[in-house]
């Protein structure tokens, strides 16, 4: 095996986590987002968009902070909380650093297959944060639009041909 192949497998999961890790910073920004069409809060239309589009630049932390100052965590139970800042941890280890920081046990297999399972409890950890939201997204979202998840899912997959939508 050369050495490319012996990466792989780490590559793979860090590059997973990063996407995990781009997914849960999108849905918090879509739960502003939403809560702001909702009028839960004092932010306006063009501030959520901002934020939702990335022209407002926040950190993951930062946007975990408005939810939490604006009491728009009231929207979940204080388990939620703690499982959104574990995720958000989880995220910062993995993303600052983790692989430079680890080099030096890149190298060898056994060191190197440690690391991958490290890099999937880091995911487990980052995509509990999502599964988390995922309801009182879902929720919000049909509050907001008058349709259920189920149904936008069999419209979107029936336009577009698709048996398994995800």
């Amino acid at each position: 095996m050369d050495k490319k192949q012996a990466l792989n497998g780490l590559y793979f999961e860090a590059g997973a986590g990063l996407y995990d890790s781009q997914v849960l910073e999108y849905d918090l920004k879509y739960l502003i987002y939403l809560t702001s069409r909702l009028r839960f809060w004092d932010i306006t239309l063009e501030q959520a968009n901002s934020i939702i589009e990335g022209k407002s630049k926040q950190t993951l932390g930062q946007l975990f902070r408005i939810l939490k100052d604006k009491g728009i965590k009231d929207l979940f139970e204080n388990e939620v909380e703690e499982i959104l800042a574990d995720a958000i941890q989880a995220r910062n280890v993995l993303i600052h650093g983790f692989l430079v920081g680890n080099s030096e046990k890149i190298l060898k297999y056994d060191t190197r297959q440690a690391l991958t399972l490290e890099v999937r409890a880091l995911r487990r950890r980052i995509k509990g944060g999502s599964e988390t939201i995922k309801p009182i997204l879902e929720i919000l979202t049909e509050a907001l639009t008058g349709l259920s998840v189920d149904t936008t899912k069999e419209g979107l997959a029936n336009e577009f041909g698709i048996k398994h939508w995800l």
